[in-house]
């Protein structure tokens, strides 16, 4: 089972803290509201300086965790398009091969400009493979394969 981990309350907890250390420093400049008033700001100071380094590392962590996977889905991306444009083309060959056979003309009925086949195109290569479920239209087909490869090998 995959785990989904969200890291947005501490990111958003990590930047209230790193904005919390400024604003505590321009408060040096202001006079004792009471009684050891200064140590005890020197000493959530140091406290909040060691907060806000430890808040620093981990929103940078996190930024480049995020950074990791958008570059790791971006690799992965590119295989799938380089993976789809190779179904895309194995599958445009099959389809001018098939648009040749008689089982097959069907695909030959629908408009078209040029010779490009269109993804309105694949449903009913589908439909004809479907089609053929007996013995006798398998060996038809297998019979119109062997004479469209026998035909294009004497043509080339």
């Amino acid at each position: 089972m995959r785990y989904k981990i969200d890291f947005g309350l501490v990111f958003v907890l990590c930047i209230i803290i790193m904005i919390f250390d400024p604003i505590w420093k321009l408060l040096e400049d202001r006079p004792e509201a009471f009684d050891y008033g200064d140590i005890i700001y020197h000493a959530v100071g140091v406290f909040s300086f060691v907060v806000t380094n430890l808040a620093m590392g981990i929103a940078a962590a996190i930024v480049f965790y995020f950074m990791s996977l958008f570059l790791d889905k971006k690799k992965n991306f590119e295989i799938y398009a380089d993976l789809r444009g190779n179904t895309s083309s194995l599958l445009y060959t099959h389809m001018k091969i098939l648009n040749e056979i008689e089982q097959f003309k069907e695909v030959n009925k629908r408009e078209r400009t040029g010779d490009l086949f269109l993804i309105p195109d694949i449903p009913i290569v589908i439909e004809a493979f479907r089609n053929i479920n007996s013995e006798e239209q398998k060996s038809q087909f297998k019979e119109s394969l062997k004479e469209y490869f026998s035909s294009t090998s004497k043509q080339s």
